[in-house]
């Protein structure tokens, strides 16, 4: 799109998502974990583990980090 031809179409903005974002996405690493781990030789369940474990861990270590960041924003409106 060009200006040339009247006004600059505004962008919608996209609302951030700082929970929901972040859950996808490890969601789908820890699948690709779970793939590379049978692919390369390890058992179904043992692959299902190690990825579960990589999305509840890095969606919890997120999470926790996004809260506190939160927290600490609202502190300094208080004040």
């Amino acid at each position: 799109m060009s200006t040339g031809n009247g006004r600059k179409p505004e962008r919608p903005r996209r609302e951030p998502r700082p929970y929901r974002d972040p859950a996808i996405a490890y969601a789908v690493m820890g699948a690709v974990v779970v793939i590379v781990a049978y692919a390369t030789g390890s058992g179904v369940l043992r692959s299902l583990a190690g990825g579960t474990a990589a999305f509840v861990l890095a969606t919890a270590w997120t999470w926790w980090r996004v809260r506190s960041r939160e927290r600490s924003a609202q502190e300094r409106q208080a004040r």
